[in-house]
């Protein structure tokens, strides 16, 4: 056996030995929320909130709650080429938010902010996500006490490119 095979039996046994007693402990936990987007149309306006407009990162996408919806049981969130007119557009602005007349690319952002918030516990999440150039697909966690990124961003998932590398980012903790 190769030096590379046996550090990847020693990374899946100590992985299997890390997670076993997890699901023990899993069987206390206590179901308090739960969305399976088993409504058709937008997501439950008493979980979920939408951001709108131009948001963060300075990215090219517009968000709009169009853009996310749910059918037999699945949230879509749905990237789109198309032209929007930028409402907050100011010709000599300073804001990156103001400055850009239009969006060329438009999706969707939700949050459970003043809805659904939780101090401890344990999330899953079962997804699919984009994984062409361009997207950033994510889930996290946000505190609320605070702004942002005072507040405790925790990542749970974040897919994105670097230099065209795709890179994965997902954290388990307990």
């Amino acid at each position: 056996m190769n030096l590379y095979n046996r550090h990847c039996l020693t990374y899946f046994a100590l992985l299997y030995i890390l997670l076993f007693p997890a699901t023990l402990l899993a069987q206390e936990y206590q179901l308090v929320w739960s969305d399976e987007f088993n409504d058709t149309g937008k997501p439950d306006p008493s979980s979920w909130s939408h951001e709108e407009g131009f948001v963060r990162n300075e990215e090219y996408q517009w968000y709009q709650p169009d853009n996310a919806y749910c059918k037999e049981g699945v949230l879509t969130i749905e990237a789109r080429k198309e032209r929007i007119k930028n409402p907050k557009y100011q010709s000599k602005g300073r804001d990156w938010r103001s400055i850009r007349e239009y969006a060329e690319y438009t999706s969707s952002s939700i949050k459970t902010v003043g809805k659904k918030e939780f101090l401890y516990g344990r999330f899953e999440v079962k997804a699919r996500i984009p994984t062409a150039g361009g997207s950033w697909p994510a889930i996290w966690t946000l505190g609320k006490d605070m702004p942002w990124p005072s507040n405790g961003e925790i990542d749970i998932m974040e897919y994105y490119r670097i230099k065209g590398v795709p890179h994965i980012l997902a954290n388990v903790a307990w």
